[in-house]
């Protein structure tokens, strides 16, 4: 039961990280006169956070350990992440990223 809850959990984290990603990327509500569909590709790293904690939720799921404190952290780590990609992405997009652009 718990796998079928995360599997349906990544699925729908997965789907609103990419449509804001690339909502974000495509140059939100403004128009362009740039050729480019992504004027802001950097948003993208938005994707990158979610796949960490992907990765965590994966890791979680392969670790054979009888610690329910490791799997609890991980679990915790891993939806954290995964739902907070957007702000965290975001956030590190404009503070880091896009300054250096």
């Amino acid at each position: 039961m718990y796998h079928l809850i995360m599997i349906i959990n990544v699925i729908i984290t997965c789907i609103v990280s990419l449509l804001f990603s690339s909502w974000f990327a495509a140059g939100f509500i403004s128009e362009s006169n740039s050729p480019e569909t992504f004027v802001a590709p950097e948003f993208f790293f938005i994707m990158a956070v979610w796949a960490i904690g992907l990765g965590l939720y994966v890791v979680r799921a392969i670790v054979k350990s009888n610690s329910p404190a490791l799997k609890l952290s991980l679990t915790i780590t891993s939806l954290l992440l995964m739902w907070g990609a957007l702000p965290i992405g975001a956030e590190l997009v404009t503070t880091i990223l896009l300054p250096l652009r």
